[in-house]
């Protein structure tokens, strides 16, 4: 899930880079907080429903691990996208974020399993 959830976010960015650089400079302004505001709150129900579906684990706070792990992902690409990043970097990206979104998911989940 975290590696499907990582690809898709940083293709998304990528697909137009000077667009999201462009679109992270808007989203400081007050009317681009209101679109940011909006787009957040879609993605962290999506995330959180993800959470909740996922199999073997149970997360006690599902909304703000959504938050988190979110949050994680839109930081590192936004500071990568703005450092005009090469290829490399950007594979580099998507490799940490998923190793950073499934030791953070491991953490901050409870392993059904055990706890039966």
């Amino acid at each position: 899930m975290v590696e499907a959830l990582v690809q898709s976010f940083v293709s998304a960015k990528l697909e137009d880079r000077e667009a999201s650089v462009a679109l992270y400079a808007v989203a400081s302004e007050s009317d681009g907080e209101a679109l940011v505001a909006r787009l957040s709150k879609r993605a962290l129900a999506a995330i959180t429903a993800m959470l909740r579906t996922a199999p073997g684990v149970r997360f006690s706070q599902p909304e703000f691990t959504a938050f988190m792990l979110l949050s994680s992902i839109v930081g590192a690409t936004r500071a990568v996208l703005e450092a005009g990043a090469s290829h490399k970097i950007v594979e580099d990206l998507r490799r940490h974020l998923v190793l950073l979104g499934e030791s953070y998911l491991h953490k901050a989940g409870t392993c059904r399993k055990f706890r039966e």
